[in-house]
């Protein structure tokens, strides 16, 4: 292995709905000189994050249908690692799902060191953190409080959304939870700079640190909601307001009022967009929040505006 042939790798985290892939297409864009690789990793069934940043020339590896950092998706990732090492790229930028907790990088890295085609060097975690929402996430997720924990920079993003005084909080959290990574406040993930050139590993200690919390028996649930035909988009609207408040993160495609859309929400707000893609069928995940009113509501309204049993 030649070490001119070696590829930068990049890891992106963030929980649900942070920012993550804005940020991954601010880097494509901001890089224009450079060939960059992708792999998109999804916890449920749709790829949609894939089909939002691909553009011609990129080569993006979607992952879907679980974290790439359990063991029910370590081979695949491990595989499709070794593929982007022969590929003529000088970048790899990994995106994480929004419930990946990637402390386990370092060990996959190492157990293909001597199966890849160029030496892939680690460069860094970039995580992606809402401000708004950052200091109720901790709480109830394990996977957004290790990703703060394992990350070397962390972009505090959506900072159009809350006051300085949030801002210093959400500041404060991140340094009691991980005291060596720098930090940088932004909105829309638009960072100042070369966000590459900043990123540096840091060592992280203590085996709570090194070992992911991703497991076949912690898996969170996913509502997955697939259908034929197409719905009125007023109808939809009233739909995704009904729900908006239960979820976590809701994404995918649906063909409203004769158009493919894509939809996109976090916990309090949404976007319908529209997107130049032809698809089959209309596909998007929710996943809720662990209460059970929540799950029962989201189940409810399904039923309700889109007949969808689920």
């Amino acid at each position: 292995m030649s070490r001119d042939d070696s590829k930068k790798v990049y890891l992106i985290t963030g929980f649900l709905g942070a920012g993550k892939t804005t940020l991954i297409k601010n880097i494509i864009e901001g890089h224009p000189d450079k060939k960059i690789g992708v792999i998109v990793n999804e916890f449920g069934k749709v790829g949609v994050d894939g089909s939002v940043i691909a553009k011609d020339g990129l080569a993006v590896h979607e992952i879907t249908n679980g974290s790439i950092f359990c063991s029910c998706l370590q081979a695949t990732f491990a595989q499709s690692l070794i593929e982007f090492s022969a590929l003529p790229v000088d970048i790899l930028l990994i995106e994480g799902s929004g419930m990946a907790d990637p402390s386990n990088v370092d060990a996959i890295l190492e157990s293909i060191k001597d199966k890849t085609h160029a030496p892939l060097i680690y460069t860094g975690d970039i995580c992606v953190v809402d401000a708004a929402n950052i200091d109720k996430l901790v709480q109830v997720s394990r996977p957004a409080e290790k990703q703060i924990k394992y990350a070397d920079y962390i972009i505090i993003s959506k900072a159009d959304k809350v006051d300085a005084s949030k801002i210093d909080a959400v500041k404060r959290l991140i340094a009691e939870l991980n005291p060596y990574a720098a930090i940088e406040v932004a909105s829309f993930s638009a960072v100042s700079g070369d966000i590459l050139d900043k990123v540096r590993v840091f060592g992280k200690e203590g085996a709570e640190i090194r070992q992911s919390c991703n497991t076949p028996s912690n898996r969170p649930s996913i509502i997955y909601i697939k259908s034929e035909s197409g719905m009125d988009e007023e109808r939809f609207k009233r739909f995704m307001q009904s729900i908006i408040g239960d979820a976590f993160r809701v994404k995918g495609f649906f063909k409203l009022s004769g158009d493919w859309k894509h939809i996109d929400g976090t916990t309090d707000e949404f976007t319908i967009k529209p997107i130049n893609i032809q698809r089959e069928t209309s596909e998007f995940v929710i996943f809720p929040k662990t209460d059970e009113n929540s799950v029962r509501n989201i189940k409810q309204k399904s039923a309700e505006f889109l007949h969808s049993a689920i």
